[in-house]
């Protein structure tokens, strides 16, 4: 529940801090005092933008903080599933500014928060009826939430076990796409598959082919010139242009003696000077290294060769790779990969044909427990839309709109999902002749207000939002009828903790806190403050409320008689309950 809002600098509010407490919490005051102005400090709280001026004149921020306990246990879970950190104490303390310029900030328990974070947890903690933008009867997709809430655990136990069966099915669903589907779809995907097969198979690429061949058709690229540099070195080693005393000494062969070679001459040498020795051996084996040289030249470049043929068969070859590649990933091992996983998957599903027709056998009888427990699920949703509507319409009947009609239309959809198949929208004729409309498209916002309050009787004990703020929600209402709204307030008040603007004494009477909203003038400068009333005071604002602003003997006598009779009728209440 609200426990406690502190609000600082916002419009004519320079500070106002307010403790409130369970049951039915009233705030009154003159038209004008700036209740709507404490409204949109509440609604900033809960999440909603400020609007233009929100911040005091002359101040540098607006503030506004709100302290909320929580007591329901799946409320406290939802909310940390959120991402929101809460402590043992199960509260949350939320924190907002706004500045002149629009810039606001929020924080929820100390640490910074998304508007989205906040209106999603606040969406679980409190509903604010009477202003249009703020509450769950104009969100249509709230409608089958709010209709379910009346219906109990029963609907919740039937949704959590259908929610397990299309879980089920979805998965069924899932794996019959991955072994294909139908049997045209098989068929299909089993030809695709088999087209890929044969295409990369029919190439048979190898993991290192690519760059094996890149490397053999730079070489009969080049063969030519290879073959030419080759040649010409052979040519000057076995002495076809050049002799080896020229290759040795770089004489001339005519300055050659007898045409003897270096090492020749030199072992003649030896024989005249045993010195000679080491150049004659040294000679002789370059001589030797020389002849094994030329060998190996012309060995190599007889293996290469110039072949055409061969040079053609590889740019056809690497075409043929450079085309797989392309197409099935970008790299001849992600080709290869794609060969695997494309046998791999093709053995499955030629192989799953009796998995198959189990999964389709399944499959159907899951439609059918689906079908079946959305169908319950409807009835369900059907017998209490039928309970609430009359208990709907005989409560706004008791507070002034005695010829409205209210339905709750539960159509079925197309699809389904884990709430079932059905489509829940609030409808209302509030006049006697009016058709069916949409509840947002034609109610005004205190008979919307009153439609809340209405289903909230009906509702009471079952949901799980706690705090109700209701904005003016007597608007229209007087007399016998304003005093049912004021026991509708009461009633829903013992499982909701209750706030209500109000200008009704009738209504005013209920409360059980009483909030006082005032307008002062000190020093030329406005000022709107805030006060809890004692006993005293609420019989004089009850007064005031009767008679207006001249307040008489009369009307504080008949504010006692009321404020006495709504305080038995509380007691009676809670004896009953």
């Amino acid at each position: 529940m609200l426990e406690r809002l502190c609000v600082k600098n916002v419009a004519l509010i320079e500070f106002a801090d307010m403790e409130f407490s369970r049951g039915l919490n009233i705030l009154s005051g003159e038209s004008g005092a700036g209740k709507s102005m404490l409204m949109d400090a509440v609604n900033f709280a809960l999440g909603h933008r400020a609007k233009s001026g929100f911040a005091r004149d002359g101040a540098e921020k607006a503030e506004v903080e709100a302290f909320i306990s929580i007591g329901e246990a799946r409320t406290v879970k939802a909310a940390r599933e959120a991402g929101v950190s809460i402590g043992d104490d199960n509260a949350i303390l939320i924190s907002r500014e706004a500045w002149p310029d629009g810039k606001t900030r929020c924080k929820i328990n100390g640490k910074t928060a998304t508007l989205a974070l906040l209106r999603e947890i606040t969406d679980m903690l409190a509903d604010v009826h009477g202003q249009r933008d703020h509450h769950s009867l104009l969100d249509v997709s709230r409608h089958i939430a709010v209709l379910d809430s009346l219906q109990g655990q029963n609907i919740e136990s039937e949704k959590t076990a259908l929610a397990g069966v299309i879980d089920a099915y979805k998965k069924n669903a899932l794996r019959l796409r991955e072994l294909g589907g139908s049997d045209e779809r098989r068929r299909e995907i089993i030809e695709a598959l088999e087209y890929q097969k044969n295409e990369i198979e029919s190439v048979n690429p190898r993991a290192d082919e690519e760059q094996k061949l890149m490397e053999r058709r730079k070489t009969l690229s080049e063969a030519e010139k290879i073959a030419e540099a080759a040649c010409g070195a052979l040519a000057f080693l076995d002495g076809a242009s050049s002799s080896n005393y020229e290759l040795l000494s770089g004489a001339a062969p005519d300055e050659q003696p007898s045409g003897m070679s270096a090492a020749e001459q030199v072992a003649s040498a030896v024989r005249l000077l045993k010195g000679f020795e080491p150049f004659c051996a040294e000679l002789t084996a370059i001589s030797v290294r020389i002849d094994e040289v030329a060998r190996d030249i012309y060995s190599f470049v007889s293996g290469i060769g110039n072949n055409p043929r061969e040079l053609y068969e590889i740019e056809t070859r690497l075409d043929a790779i450079y085309a797989l590649k392309r197409k099935y990933g970008g790299s001849l091992d992600r080709v290869i990969k794609k060969l695997e996983e494309t046998r791999s998957r093709l053995a499955v599903i030629e192989e799953s044909e009796n998995v198959v027709v189990e999964l389709r056998r399944e499959k159907k009888i899951m439609a059918a427990d689906i079908t079946a427990r959305c169908e319950k699920i409807s009835e369900m949703r059907k017998e209490t839309a039928a309970d609430t509507e009359r208990g709907v319409e005989s409560a706004l009947r008791e507070m002034g709109m005695k010829n409205a009609r209210f339905k709750i239309a539960v159509e079925r959809k197309k699809e389904f999902s884990a709430s079932g198949f059905d489509r829940v929208e609030f409808m209302i004729a509030p006049n006697e002749g009016d058709a069916f409309m949409p509840l947002a498209k034609v109610a005004s916002g205190g008979e919307i207000s009153r439609v809340m309050l209405a289903v909230k009787a009906v509702a009471s004990g079952h949901d799980a939002i706690e705090t109700l703020i209701f904005d003016e929600i007597d608007t229209g209402v007087s007399g016998r009828a304003a005093q049912r709204v004021a026991e509708k307030l009461m009633s829903i008040s013992r499982n909701h903790q209750t706030l209500c603007v109000t200008h009704s004494p009738q209504i005013a009477a209920a409360g059980e806190r009483h909030f006082l909203v005032e307008k002062t003038t000190e020093e030329n400068r406005v000022f709107t403050t805030i006060k809890r009333l004692d006993d005293d005071g609420v019989t004089a604002e009850l007064a005031r409320l009767i008679s207006g602003a001249r307040v008489t003997e009369a009307s504080v006598k008949a504010a006692e008689e009321m404020r006495k009779l709504a305080i038995a009728q509380n007691a009676d209440r809670a004896v009953t309950l």
